[in-house]
């Protein structure tokens, strides 16, 4: 994870043991990161129906993927109908 944020990863075990606090970008990064929502990971609350997890793999596709991923998701759509 700490490759992944680009933090040591001594920063990384400061925040995990509550040594050190982090800027809102770390948070976000670890969101993305983690693939969880900030309600999840602030309030330990995820609400029911959350989409945030599709919405972030969705945010990690390059735009020829994406495209790939919306006929898959149009495909199966279709089909459960």
């Amino acid at each position: 994870m700490a490759e992944q944020l680009s933090k040591s990863i001594n920063f990384c075990r400061d925040i995990e043991i509550g040594a050190k606090g982090m800027s809102l970008q770390t948070l976000a990064s670890i969101s993305k990161v983690l693939k969880l929502s900030l309600d999840n990971i602030v309030f330990g609350i995820s609400p029911s129906g959350d989409v945030e997890p599709l919405v972030l793999m969705l945010e990690s596709c390059n735009p020829e993927k994406s495209k790939y991923v919306e006929e898959i998701v149009k495909t199966l759509l279709l089909a459960l109908e």
